[in-house]
């Protein structure tokens, strides 16, 4: 009869243990977080509703059933990691996890993962403790900080960056350098149809549409070279460097393209093979474009026994003082 009897010590001492047991609940509960235990089965033996809901069914469906009857779709991702950290006893941190929860079917969250062993006084892992935190707003922000300092980077670049929607060629971005350079606003490029097309050399134009054509419906990245007509008339010649994206099937979605002004590079050439075929003094041919010249029309006379040429020399009197002092320079 006396055990039975409780001191008001004793009677003091349980109800604070179960006043204490109430506030672990209501903070296990309430907390902004995802939390559950497993046991060595991978079946849920406690979760809150914070982590029921994330996984789209209630608490009460959780319990006894194992990870890959709740979670399906990432149990073959978490399942190994599970067994590992029972076998080792060593904790699984910082595992993030995409998908969508019921609630918002359309939207893509991103959860971090924590799993820590919980072991019995002899060191043995009688379960897991979980821990899922929603990072969905600080991906966002990562995810737009990161953006922002793409775009700032592209945008001092000087070269024209773009992407186009392969199927219709329209354009979906266009770096400001290209309007420094063509003189059209970034609008005009993004909203007029065949924008490009329209301005490239009509000389060049068959056959730069073709290559590009056939480069995406090879899907294949291209590196091809052009004229295109600037908002001022002037006549810009482009290196234009293709790759093409393609997505899980090998389709080809979009395209994106680096263009380099190389206007000053091909003036370059044809100066330098203007000057090769040309007396630098007077600008007139020089001999090895007559040579040339003759030696294609002796070529042709082989193939048409009819066809006649003739080559006619011209004296410039004194002419050779003024060669002799000038010319050579």
């Amino acid at each position: 009869m006396e055990d039975e009897i409780q001191s008001p010590r004793q009677r003091q001492s349980e109800d604070d243990i179960q006043e204490r047991l109430l506030e672990l609940e209501q903070i296990y509960q309430t907390v902004p977080i995802g939390l559950c235990f497993l046991d060595t089965d991978l079946r849920y033996v406690r979760i809150n509703d914070r982590l029921a809901a994330i996984n789209g069914q209630p608490v009460s469906a959780h319990i006894g059933r194992t990870v890959r009857e709740i979670i399906s779709k990432i149990a073959p991702t978490v399942e190994p990691l599970l067994k590992r950290l029972i076998e080792t006893g060593e904790p699984v941190l910082n595992l993030e996890v995409y998908g969508t929860i019921p609630a918002e079917p359309g939207v893509e969250r991103a959860w971090l993962n924590d799993y820590y062993p919980v072991k019995s006084k002899n060191g043995n892992v009688v379960g897991i403790a979980v821990v899922v935190q929603d990072i969905t707003q600080r991906k966002q922000a990562v995810s737009q900080e990161t953006y922002r300092q793409f775009l700032d980077f592209v945008q001092s670049l000087d070269v024209m960056i773009w992407e186009a929607d392969a199927a219709t060629w329209q354009f979906t971005f266009v770096s400001q350098y290209t309007e420094v350079i063509l003189g059209y606003p970034v609008e005009q490029w993004l909203k007029e149809p065949d924008f490009w097309i329209k301005r490239i050399h009509p000389a060049d134009r068959e056959q730069t549409v073709a290559s590009c054509l056939n480069a995406i419906a090879e899907g294949r990245d291209n590196d091809f070279e052009y004229r295109f007509t600037a908002a001022d008339g002037r006549v810009v010649w482009l290196r234009d460097i293709v790759s093409v994206i393609q997505d899980t099937t090998g389709r080809v979605r979009k395209i994106r393209g680096v263009m380099v002004d190389i206007t000053q590079q091909k003036q370059a050439e044809e100066k330098l093979a203007k000057n090769a075929l040309s007396d630098r003094l007077t600008g007139l041919a020089n001999r090895t474009l007559l040579l040339d010249r003759v030696l294609r029309s002796m070529k042709r006379r082989d193939r048409h026994q009819d066809y006649l040429f003739a080559v006619l020399f011209l004296d410039l009197d004194r002419f050779k003082m003024i060669n002799d002092s000038l010319g050579h320079n």
